[in-house]
């Protein structure tokens, strides 16, 4: 009796690659090391995988410190956690936040949030 062959090829399969997020919350006792350079990169090592980042392109992880422990990091200098005063949607968050099982949040920008910070035009 020769073996049955499914019609689908176990190595075709493929899996959806979950979205990369836009930010990153980390408790701040994962930073590494006693010099400030090495707390930084200690961040960034795991920040920029999760992120994308691409440093042959010039990008890097951009960290702030939060109260509560908490340190927020993006692709730009220029990304808050809220939209700004000036905006229609002033104090609103600017990111849909989901947990992880190690307690970081990973965050995606929402309907109307621009990439990269809300930044005002000038005239």
């Amino acid at each position: 009796m020769e073996p049955v062959i499914s019609p689908i090829d176990s190595a075709a399969v493929v899996t959806a690659k979950p979205p990369t997020p836009d930010a990153l919350i980390l408790k701040e006792s994962v930073k590494r090391g006693t010099r400030f350079i090495n707390r930084v990169n200690s961040i960034a090592d795991i920040a920029e995988p999760i992120l994308g980042v691409d440093r042959s392109r010039n990008e890097r992880a951009y960290i702030r410190q939060q109260p509560q422990g908490k340190l927020f990091i993006t692709k730009s200098i220029h990304d808050t956690l809220l939209f700004p005063k000036w905006h229609d949607r002033e104090n609103e968050e600017r990111y849909r936040w989901e947990v992880q099982p190690d307690g970081s949040k990973f965050g995606y920008l929402v309907d109307g949030a621009t990439p990269g910070g809300e930044i005002r035009d000038e005239d």
